[in-house]
Order: structure tokens, then C-alpha cells, then sequence
């Protein structure tokens, strides 16, 4: 009666999550003992890993020389967590980073037109040459075959990038964390459909879309997007 006279609906809240109910889920359920942190910046992703309760190894990488400092000092109060001055991407090499006010918008490449109007500090101060490897190459010196592993990728357009140096040991990789743009910030980042038929073309599904920004009409901006791996590795790929 209250229903049909207020003209509202009650829907049940048992199926919904927070982003890190679900990363805490993920994490469990596929006995995650390492995670690659990808863009680790501050180290803020890692600082929540341990707030949900995830007390295994973590690996975090950050190129830049004031946030890697910071990076360090954080991680050095925790055994179980290792920290790397160095990007990840398609091939090793060296590349040009381009620091922003703010720091966590930071990347390889440039603000389009949409960008510094929808955030603030999206103001280059400065850049830096970083080393650059591949995820492959790290795994294979610092990895056991058996140890299982969770990606999160947070790098301001180039997590594809990251996730193509990603190939013999991909089938160690059973979830993703990606940050996605539905509405691209950088000039030349893949939009956010481009970023979905690439992961789901190596094997892994969705399992959750979490909302991160929204410009002023509410429209989002970026989502964090968790995936799981459905399919078995290729061939010649580590299990």
C-alpha cells in the first residue's frame, strides 16, 4: 500500500557491491597470492589492498622519481611489499613521461581538449625520461610458475600497452583491474570498447564496473573495470 501511494519501489541491496567488496571477493576466490600494481603512484591502491584484508606480496612500479619516493618509503614498512622505478609497457626500452600538477594524472601521453576542462590540476609542470620493461620479462626473473597473480593497471591511457607486454606468462594472470575512459582525457588513448574486445579477445570477462569520475551533465568519465580470466591460457603460455 505504501508502495502503490508514494510511487516509489523497494528494491533488495543484497546483490550490490562496493569496489572493494568485490576486489576483496576476487582476490579470495582465485587464491591471489601476488598482485602487480601497476601505476602504483602514491601507493594508494596498495595501502587498500591491505585495508581489505589481502596480506599477500605485492609488486608496485612507478616510474616517476617523486611519487616512486614517496612509493618507497610506504612499502618500507611492509615486508610483503616490493616497489620498481620503472614503467611497464610493450617492449624495454626508455620514454617520455609527462608529469602533471597532479601527480595520479601523469602519463606518456598529452591532455586532449576535453581533459584539463574536466580536471583541474591536468597541467603538465614538468617531464622526465623513465625506464621502461615488460610485464613478461619481470615475471620471468622475479615469479614462480606457480604463484597465482591479480593485474591492476592504472596508467593514464596506456594500460593497453602495458597489458600487450603481457604474453608467455599470461595464463599466471587470473583477474585484471583496469581503469577504462568512456570519455578519453588523453590524446590517442583507446576508448573504453577498445579496452573491452582486447581483454575479452586474451581470454578474460568482466566482472564488475565501478564508476571513478563524472564530468558536471554526470556523464562518467573513467570506471574501474574488474575481469576475471574465463578462458585457458594459449598454447606455449605458462598455466
Amino acid at each position: 500500500m505504501l508502495r502503490r501511494t508514494l510511487g516509489i519501489d523497494i528494491v533488495g541491496v543484497g546483490n550490490t557491491t562496493t569496489f572493494q567488496h568485490h576486489l576483496a571477493q576476487l582476490l579470495e576466490r582465485n587464491r591471489i597470492d601476488l598482485v602487480l600494481d601497476v601505476g602504483a603512484n602514491d601507493g594508494q591502491f596498495a595501502s587498500r589492498l591491505r585495508a581489505i584484508g589481502y596480506s599477500g606480496r605485492i609488486c608496485s612500479f612507478e616510474p616517476v622519481s617523486k611519487c616512486y619516493a614517496t612509493l618507497a618509503a610506504s612499502a618500507a614498512r611492509d615486508s610483503k611489499w616490493s616497489v620498481y622505478k620503472t614503467a611497464m609497457g610493450r617492449a624495454p626500452g626508455t620514454a617520455t613521461i609527462n608529469i602533471f600538477e597532479a601527480s595520479d594524472l601523469s602519463s606518456f601521453l598529452k591532455p586532449n581538449a576535453f581533459g584539463p576542462s574536466a580536471f583541474e590540476k591536468m597541467k603538465i609542470e614538468a617531464s622526465e625520461e623513465v625506464p621502461v620493461q615488460t610485464l613478461d620479462a619481470f615475471m620471468k626473473e622475479h615469479v614462480a610458475p606457480e604463484a597465482r597473480v591479480f593485474l591492476k593497471m592504472d596508467t593514464q591511457g596506456f594500460d593497453l600497452e602495458v597489458f600487450a607486454g603481457l604474453q608467455d606468462r599470461i595464463g599466471q594472470v587470473a583477474g585484471i583491474v583496469s581503469e577504462l575512459s568512456l570519455t578519453p582525457i588523453y590524446e590517442g588513448m583507446p576508448d573504453f570498447l577498445q579496452a573491452l574486445a582486447e581483454f575479452r579477445r586474451r581470454g578474460f570477462s568482466v566482472s564488475g564496473m565501478f564508476p571513478v569520475n563524472r564530468a558536471a551533465d554526470l556523464s562518467l568519465i573513467e570506471m574501474d573495470c574488474c575481469f576475471v580470466r574465463t578462458r585457458p591460457a594459449a598454447p606455449g603460455q605458462v598455466e
